[in-house]
């Protein structure tokens, strides 16, 4: 009492409440601390040879990092940090310390941003290989908020871009699947997107596509993965330096608010980037839907005349996210919705099979053509109304001599509605720009 007396009176006013003690480190743990004197423990491992993001511990990117630890392990701890800088891949990383068997460290000084402790990403304990990651977790929430995206740790690319300059995305290894059991009818919804902004974290300009992304829904029991593959060329709005990722959102409306399941991408996800010749992009950016695609029908979607470049090989990438308009004509319960895109005169159905294909059509400037429409593979589509969308990925690859005497092809994606109910093929942009149905061709 006589010390706080004599702290009033030299005018320092009220007492500052006493430091937050420190926190042990069990004998067989390595720890990582949010701040100094071991004080805000958030990571606490027993593996002697494994790899974990530090982002799911509150350690990674966008905090002050490891301030302090005790590693009470027999082998030696490293940590890293991946993507540093231009020109990168999800497979560069750099070793920014190590913590050896039985060290320790109060204040590792990693509120200076030049500290190694800084900004990390993923530590390993006992030689482990750090682009052996392990599951990254994530919830699913109960709606489809673009705020909830998950970042995939591992898939962050920064590079340097002209403006103008074209760079062809796409991720590698992308297993997506439920930790958190669930029952049948208990449907989630999976979107997967590229996401680019400038490395600084601005948004583009709001007029620029930011992104491209995959959409199903994961039905169990049956069902407890999906392999998302998202393709998309990025045009560099300025002349600077940009970041990509991998994000993830899971939703079902059936989840309370508040409340989450349990997802995880399967170790190895990866974002790739490369630069090729005769690059172009195009996007079906209508605001309004086209009309639903009855049963029996066929229609052409992001019709291009796409110019290649050289007389090297051909990529010609068209995806379309398209929905199953389901009708709820049985009065089956549960019951799905009934969507828009749905019609009063729609056949009693639980699905709708589709086929798509790619058709490019070699022809001149004059519009004069060269030889009969080269195909892609056929591909088979069962969109029942729980699984309700799905993005189809359609490839073609040619050699230029398949041109003949022209130099360009009229290019086209064909949708069949072979039978069941409606289908929506989607245009325009989901929220931050990122693109639904879109294209890119380039040479190689």
């Amino acid at each position: 009492m006589l010390f706080a007396v004599g702290l009033f009176a030299l005018g320092l006013g009220k007492i500052a409440p006493p430091a937050a003690a420190a926190e042990e480190c069990p004998t067989d743990r390595l720890c990582l601390y949010s701040s100094t004197e071991l004080r805000g423990l958030k990571f606490a491992a027993a593996s002697t040879k494994a790899c974990f993001w530090l982002g799911r511990y509150g350690l990674g990117e966008g905090t002050n990092g490891v301030n302090s630890y005790v590693n009470n392990l027999p082998v030696t701890a490293q940590v890293y940090q991946f993507d540093t800088g231009p020109g990168t891949s999800s497979a560069d990383y750099t070793l920014r310390g190590s913590i050896r068997a039985g060290g320790a460290s109060s204040n590792t000084n990693a509120v200076d941003p030049n500290s190694p402790w800084h900004q990390l990403d993923k530590v390993c304990t006992g030689g482990a290989d750090p682009l052996a990651s392990p599951a990254f977790i994530f919830g699913a929430e109960y709606n489809a908020d673009p705020l909830r995206y998950a970042d995939v740790p591992g898939t962050k690319l920064e590079f340097d871009a002209t403006q103008g300059q074209s760079s062809y995305l796409w991720t590698r290894n992308v297993s997506v699947g439920n930790v958190s059991a669930l029952d049948e009818h208990k449907n989630i919804g999976v979107t997967t997107a590229i996401r680019c902004m400038y490395a600084d974290g601005r948004a583009l300009p709001t007029d620029k596509e930011s992104g491209a992304y995959w959409a199903a829904n994961l039905v169990p029991p049956g069902e407890t993965v999906l392999t998302p593959s998202v393709r998309w060329t990025f045009i560099a709005p300025t002349t600077d330096q940009y970041r990509c990722r991998v994000s993830l959102l899971g939703y079902a409306s059936w989840i309370g608010a508040g409340n989450s399941v349990a997802m995880q991408v399967e170790p190895g996800a990866e974002l790739a980037r490369a630069v090729h010749s005769g690059m172009s992009r195009w996007t079906m950016a209508d605001a309004a839907e086209p009309a639903a695609l009855t049963s029996g029908s066929t229609h052409s979607f992001l019709d291009h005349v796409y110019i290649p470049q050289g007389t090297e090989r051909i990529a010609i990438v068209m995806d379309a996210n398209m929905t199953s308009c389901n009708n709820d004509k049985d009065g089956v319960t549960p019951n799905y919705g009934i969507d828009a895109c749905a019609g009063a005169e729609d056949p009693i159905a639980h699905y709708t099979d589709v086929t798509t294909w790619i058709e490019a059509q070699p022809v001149r400037a004059d519009g004069s053509t060269c030889g009969t429409p080269l195909t892609s593979t056929m591909a088979q589509w069962h969109i029942t109304e729980r699984k309700h969308h799905q993005t189809a990925t359609n490839t073609l690859y040619l050699g230029a001599s398949q041109l003949g005497a022209c130099d360009r092809l009229r290019v086209a994606l064909k949708v069949s509605n072979t039978t069941g109910n409606r289908l929506q093929v989607h245009s325009g942009y989901i929220s931050q720009h990122i693109a639904r149905t879109h294209a890119t061709a380039f040479t190689y």
